[in-house]
């Protein structure tokens, strides 16, 4: 537990340092500046991997013995609905189209939110012309799969021999 708060100011601090430099990191004049920016990404997986860690560590002292297969589940459902929120749900609250057929009375130029041009230009399927509003909602359908799916494993996993599903499935991967 005492590892989180400190991993998660630093993992603040880093991606509020990326998010001031990283345009002036990738246009310099001599180019990218790849030292730093590996640097800064490498701190950011580093430090998500601790937090992972650590998070784990907490929920097996937490959790009871026959409630530690769920810990995973918990994870997996939070990281979906997490991505959904952060991810889908703002894409979608940005497109006019979306907000003026589902959300508004009185049509308007602009999406609910505005989010930075740069924020979605990275994305190569928008690049290739596919509508923001229609990208984010190719995920709405896998969403509850992603989250009923490891409800309906953690049944599985939870018990005695909680790797017998990964050896039956690893196979077919």
């Amino acid at each position: 537990k005492s590892w989180l708060v400190p991993t998660q100011y630093l993992l603040g601090l880093f991606m509020l340092y990326l998010s001031a430099t990283v345009n002036s990191l990738l246009q310099s004049e001599k180019g990218p500046n790849v030292v730093m920016l590996t640097a800064v990404f490498f701190m950011l997986a580093f430090l998500a991997a601790t937090q992972d860690i650590a998070v784990d560590g907490w929920a097996l002292t937490m959790l009871s013995r026959e409630n530690v297969g769920y810990a995973s589940t918990c994870n997996s459902v939070g990281q979906t609905a997490g991505y959904f929120l952060g991810n889908v749900l703002f894409l979608a609250l940005e497109s006019p189209e979306f907000c003026n057929k589902y959300l508004r009375l009185v049509p308007k130029d602009t999406g609910i939110v505005t989010l930075p041009a740069d924020a979605v230009t990275g994305l190569k399927l928008v690049e290739a012309g596919v509508p923001k509003e229609q990208l984010a909602l190719l995920a709405v359908p896998m969403v509850p799969l992603q989250i009923l799916l490891p409800v309906v494993i953690s049944r599985y996993t939870a018990g005695p021999r909680p790797l017998d599903v990964f050896y039956k499935a690893f196979p077919f991967r």
